[in-house]
């Protein structure tokens, strides 16, 4: 794990390509998830470096550790929907995240759902059933090992 001082290195598009990405939501609240995390990586020394670069794409959309009210940093203009993609803009990057998302969610966002991003600093497999996402979630949300950021309600 980093020190208290966490390195942060630009995200490459290599990490972005290999990216876990995991909706969900019941557009009946008005809120749909994005969580993003990394598969698990070789070696002791990736690890580390990946994590930095998690914290690098974290960085690049303002996300931070939820508030003690549960309240996420804002996404301000760095998300939108080009189709049935979440297109997230990464500030100091030379390019942005594009993530092919479901009809349902794509609609539910299209109706005006908020809409919550969550980067994981710990690996996720994946496949992985709800039940497993949920409990990765869970450990990590108060943490800090997940960093959020939500669009205006």
């Amino acid at each position: 794990m980093l020190s208290a001082a966490h390195l942060v290195i630009e995200p490459t598009e290599r990490l972005l390509r290999t990216l876990v990405p995991v909706q969900w939501g019941d557009p009946s609240t008005g809120t749909v998830h994005l969580l993003l995390a990394h598969p698990p990586v070789p070696g002791a020394g990736s690890t580390a470096v990946t994590e930095a670069r998690m914290r690098g794409l974290a960085a690049a959309l303002h996300l931070a550790a939820p508030s003690p009210d549960g309240r996420a940093a804002s996404l301000h203009r760095r998300f939108l929907m080009h189709g049935t993609n979440a297109v997230l803009g990464l500030d100091g990057c030379a390019f942005d995240l594009s993530v092919p998302m479901s009809d349902e969610w794509t609609r539910a966002v299209h109706a005006g759902a908020h809409v919550v991003v969550a980067v994981g600093l710990d690996p996720l497999p994946r496949g992985m059933p709800r039940a497993a996402v949920s409990a990765y979630l869970e450990s990590r949300w108060w943490t800090g090992r997940i960093l959020t950021g939500a669009t205006p309600r």
